[in-house]
């Protein structure tokens, strides 16, 4: 049955030998852990403890098997189980702690399922109780003989370091044995006096160096272990030592060896006693980590990507090359919390998170992280990165926590290429939908300030006569917009001097101080300075080649608009002034021409005054006046026709009666010039229209195929209804054809093909544009395609909507 002895665990002397024994406890040789682990095995029991008993608690020295809760180890008293051995003679003895009402509410029987447990007391030099060493069994046990007797030789072995220990057999020393304990255990044992002389050697020393005792007994242990480095090995001033080196076998090879050494007396004077193990495993597995390791490291390093992973306690203990370089982590870096290094990223509107928002915390701390958007600070004042970050708890195969990783990708570019689209759709969409040049250049000066995340932005332009800038435009996100004279955007005009620089540069300039940064791009048209637009902010990323390079690429957009809105200009004022000419034309000089003709007619009347020289003057004169004012009525209708004021009749027409009387009508001018006139015409076309205009049409296109026929040529007139709602009417001449680069200037006014000026084909260069507005007018379309090669020629195609539109 249990018993604990109060009184004798509040002894003040016992808990001075307590405290001395733990101090001599740690200079043994053999590690308690492997006494506990070696106490269980022997006498099969998951669990050994090998404890010293205070008054409050046991201290474990040596544990096998023991639950990891009790990793501190320290059992309070609801687990301590020493005490129970103390005082209670040479051997405690429970096979069964249901049969014992305290022990059945012991913590460690209710909560770690023990049901049986063997002890024995360990005590000092001078016999005072100081700790236990406990075997525990799940299952009810029957503890026999051999296994008290086991567990009491085991006991032995924590004699203290200053006690006479037992004897060592196969020494050369006439009263040492080695006990049989020794002999079973798997690790070698080697004791050695103090000229370094091996006088203990046990089997499993045999084992490893191939040498029996009789051969180890009396060399030299240097010549058997070389410790590494600088130890010594007995030194007399260290008592305990844990020293790795190589091992020499009888063969020759050698082998990585580690030893647990310890000083201690003997009657024969000090020996060096020790367990040497044989590392060569272990030493195989850490090279092949650390080959893994530096493999893993290379791997890491080559990637683009940033990495970095923490540990349990949130130190970051991996960062790549990547994540360095983004950060300026010297080469030399020791692992940090990130708990102590808050500002290591920001929202991407430069927000600075917190630690718990941290992505890499969020994992560490169990959640899993995906596409989260960041900025990294520039370190140094560089420019800012912005990442898109994954992250991950990391566990080992029973869920515990490891620590955890996150990937950085750098989105930089990418994000800043969308901006940069985007901000190009803003100012192509400005630059199309608004004819007035501040507006669009405020919209220019957003776009590309918020591209770049600036605060100001001004538009000048240059003023040839006075060779300066003057202001068109400023924008700030403040004001929002700003014109040359309003507001803040509109009175400090801080860019002048720079856009006057940029100007005389003909280049972009760049200004990147601490107070504040600037960037001036030149909006060049081929070799001329437009104007500038200027950039300002007091703080940001400072203009990179990427950043000008798109501030110029706007500029070109800019220099487009501003040179289409010259061109506009010019056609406004071009158009202002043709009809200005044509109404001089028309009122001015369709009057006297007018006159002129009734003049010559009347003269013409009274043909016996005149010779035959003057009445042919005459007839000339009357004659070209007609064709004069034929030309001004032409003009004027065309005129009217394209600026919609012409008035078209909309109605019920047979386009295959106009060709075919049209085709009549010509017939003696087409067999003047041995033409042929071929029609292929379907009984009807009909059409809506204005007849009298058509006719014109009709007559225009078949007067030309007829003109640019030579002689004996054919002139082939088709037509059909097809596709539904549609006549298309072509008409196809023999003839000189067209110069393909003029065929484009074709239906300008008065544009005669070099080919018929060639010739001296007659014409004032008015048909086709009379034809093309009319056929327009009408809602339809008019092309001149060449025959070439299959023929010679031109084909002339009309199409009309049944129905004007």
């Amino acid at each position: 049955m249990s018993h604990v002895d109060r009184r004798l665990l509040a002894e003040p002397t016992r808990l001075a030998a307590v405290d001395r024994t733990r101090r001599v406890l740690c200079g043994m040789a053999l590690p308690t852990d492997a006494v506990a682990g070696l106490a269980a095995k022997l006498l099969a029991a998951p669990m050994g403890v090998v404890c010293l008993v205070r008054d409050d608690e046991d201290l474990v020295v040596g544990a096998h098997g023991l639950p990891d809760r009790f990793a501190d180890r320290h059992l309070d008293l609801r687990y301590a189980v020493g005490q129970y051995v103390l005082g209670d003679g040479p051997v405690t003895v429970v096979e069964d702690v249901d049969e014992d009402p305290d022990l059945r509410r012991h913590g460690l029987v209710r909560e770690c399922g023990v049901r049986a447990f063997l002890g024995v007391p360990l005590a000092d030099p001078d016999g005072r109780p100081v700790g236990a060493l406990v075997v525990l069994d799940r299952v009810v046990r029957r503890w026999s003989n051999a296994d008290i007797s086991a567990l009491l030789e085991i006991g032995t072995m924590l004699v203290p370091a200053d006690r006479p220990p037992a004897a060592v057999r196969g020494s050369s020393l006439p009263d040492v044995e080695l006990g049989p304990l020794l002999e079973s255990t798997a690790e070698a044992f080697v004791a050695a006096d103090v000229d370094g002389t091996v006088v203990g050697w046990n089997l499993a020393a045999a084992d490893l160096f191939g040498l029996p005792v009789a051969e180890a007994l009396g060399r030299r242990l240097a010549d058997l272990f070389v410790a590494d480095g600088a130890a010594r090995l007995g030194d007399p001033a260290v008592h305990r030592q844990r020293v790795q080196g190589v091992g020499r076998h009888r063969d020759g090879r050698e082998f990585p060896v580690e030893a647990f050494l310890n000083r201690v007396p003997s009657p024969a004077g000090p020996l060096l006693c020790g367990f040497l193990l044989d590392i060569t495993e272990r030493v195989t597995l850490r090279r092949a980590a650390l080959r893994h390791a530096r493999f893993v490291e290379a791997l890491l390093d080559s990637l683009l990507t940033g990495v970095a992973a923490c540990d349990p306690d949130g130190r970051v203990i991996v960062a790549n090359r990547s994540l360095r370089d983004w950060y300026a982590i010297p080469e030399d870096w020791q692992p940090f919390s990130l708990l102590d290094n808050p500002a290591v990223a920001t929202a991407l509107d430069g927000t600075e998170l917190a630690v718990a928002d941290l992505p890499l915390i969020r994992a560490w701390r169990g959640e899993v992280v995906r596409d989260e958007l960041l900025r990294i600070p520039p370190p140094g004042g560089g420019a800012s990165r912005a990442v898109l970050v994954n992250a991950n708890p990391v566990t080992d195969p029973e869920g515990r926590p490891l620590g955890a990783v996150a990937a950085l990708h750098d989105m930089t570019a990418q994000l800043r290429h969308e901006t940069f689209r985007d901000r190009q759709l803003e100012v192509v969409e400005a630059l199309a939908y608004t004819d007035d040049a501040t507006t669009a250049l405020r919209a220019v000066l957003r776009a590309i300030a918020g591209a770049l995340g600036w605060r100001r932005g001004e538009a000048w332009l240059c003023d040839p006569v006075t060779d300066s800038v003057r202001p068109a435009a400023a924008w700030t996100p403040a004001a929002g917009t700003g014109a040359a004279d309003d507001g803040a955007a509109g009175t400090a005009w801080l860019g002048r001097a720079l856009a006057a620089e940029c100007c005389a540069a003909r280049a972009p300039v760049r200004r990147n101080s601490a107070a504040e940064r600037a960037l001036a791009v030149p909006i060049r048209e081929e070799n001329a300075v437009l104007g500038v637009l200027t950039l300002l902010t007091p703080s940001g990323d400072p203009p990179d080649d990427v950043a000008v390079a798109f501030a110029e690429a706007m500029c070109s957009h800019v220099a487009g608009f501003l040179a289409r809105r010259r061109a506009a200009a010019l056609r406004t004022e071009l158009g202002r002034s043709k009809d200005d000419f044509i109404a001089l034309v028309g009122h001015a000089v369709r009057t006297p021409l007018t006159s002129i003709g009734s003049y010559a007619e009347l003269l013409l009347a009274d043909a016996q005054r005149w010779t035959g020289d003057e009445r042919e003057m005459l007839t000339a004169i009357a004659r070209n006046a007609e064709n004069l004012r034929a030309i001004i009525g032409g003009l004027l209708d065309l005129a009217a026709l394209e600026s919609g004021h012409a008035e078209l009749a909309a109605v019920p027409v047979d386009l295959a009666i106009i060709v075919r009387d049209e085709v009549g009508a010509l017939a003696e001018v087409a067999a003047h010039s041995d033409v042929l006139l071929r029609d292929r015409l379907p009984d009807a076309l009909p059409v809506v229209g204005d007849p009298g205009r058509l006719r014109l049409l009709v007559h225009n296109l078949l007067s030309n195929a007829v003109k640019y026929s030579p002689d004996g040529g054919t002139v082939e007139i088709l037509a059909r209804a097809e596709p539904p709602g549609v006549v298309e009417l072509t008409i196809l001449d023999g003839g000189v054809g067209i110069p393909p680069d003029e065929r484009d200037r074709l239906f300008r006014r008065f544009f005669r093909a070099s080919t018929a000026v060639e010739r001296g084909i007659p014409g004032a260069g008015l048909g086709l544009s009379m034809s093309r507005a009319i056929i327009e007018a009408h809602g339809g379309t008019l092309a001149l395609t060449s025959r070439e090669p299959a023929a010679r020629g031109t084909a002339a195609t009309v199409r009309l909507p049944h129905r004007r539109p």
